[in-house]
């Protein structure tokens, strides 16, 4: 088949008609293949704070029409994995509006093939050795 195809259009013409397929196949395949994830960590900045409860954070943020993956402990605070990454802005003004003070929201964004696993994307900061007196 691929050589009457070719003895039909000419070399050139097949070589020109099979970058185009691979193109258009390329251009289909590699937004699939890498796409961003955002994650919000919520930790408290003044000491004797608890953890925000999960349950309530995903209420609060679901009565705003945002998509949640996950939230996950970490640590002294709340990782909150979104569904979309484009709702990061107003799901850091929600939790700022709704959680009392002394919580900082940070967010970090991540961009991910099909081929890397969830884990160990979102690492805990380096511990700082202790120094001996």
């Amino acid at each position: 088949m691929t050589l009457l195809l070719i003895q039909r259009l000419g070399w050139k013409r097949a070589l020109l008609l099979l970058a185009l397929i691979v193109a258009a196949f390329a251009w289909w395949v590699v937004p699939h293949l890498v796409h961003k994830e955002t994650t919000l960590q919520i930790s408290a900045t003044q000491s004797g704070l608890a953890t925000p409860d999960g349950f309530f954070v995903y209420q609060k943020l679901d009565e705003h029409g945002i998509s949640i993956k996950s939230i996950t402990p970490d640590g002294n605070g709340l990782l909150v994995h979104l569904a979309k990454p484009e709702q990061q802005d107003e799901a850091m003004h929600v939790l700022q509006t709704v959680l009392p003070r002394g919580y900082s929201i940070a967010s970090k964004t991540h961009r991910r093939t099909l081929f890397q696993s969830a884990e160990g994307d979102v690492k805990d900061p380096p511990r700082q050795p202790r120094l001996s007196s």
